[in-house]
């Protein structure tokens, strides 16, 4: 059984790690940390994508020793360059994407399953390994 000391230890390690995590985020982006919290995504909120995505988590780890082995950050972020049948791919999406916000308010489920949270990343650098979702 945790005693309550034990829990109030975590919980201030928890907000020390997120709040330098937001600070870093905020750092590389160029925008507010008041503006950051843990269910900002990278990708949808902040614009990380590619190569970007591989920059910032290089610095996170600079602070915060995080096993990457077996990531699915590659995939979540994307890569430089497109595909062919990539371009039509991303056309539809970003249009099914306007019409959900427009009509539901929100984005698809399955887009936002794809983000990067802040939430991850304070979990990762407090765990010492990123923890990919399974599919």
């Amino acid at each position: 059984m945790t005693s309550f000391n034990e829990n109030y230890d975590d919980s201030v390690a928890r907000d020390n790690v997120q709040c330098r995590i937001i600070e870093i985020v905020g750092d590389f982006t160029k925008r507010p940390s008041v503006r950051i919290g843990p269910d900002t995504g990278l990708i949808f909120d902040l614009g990380i994508s590619d190569d970007d995505g591989d920059l910032l988590f290089a610095e996170v780890t600079k602070v915060f020793p995080i096993d990457m082995t077996g990531s699915d950050l590659g995939d979540r972020f994307g890569s430089d360059g497109w595909w062919p049948w990539e371009i039509p791919l991303a056309v539809w999406q970003g249009i099914r994407d306007v019409a959900s916000r427009w009509m539901l308010g929100s984005l698809p489920r399955d887009r936002l399953e794809q983000d990067v949270y802040i939430r991850e990343i304070v979990d990762a650098a407090l765990a010492g390994k990123w923890m990919s979702e399974p599919k």
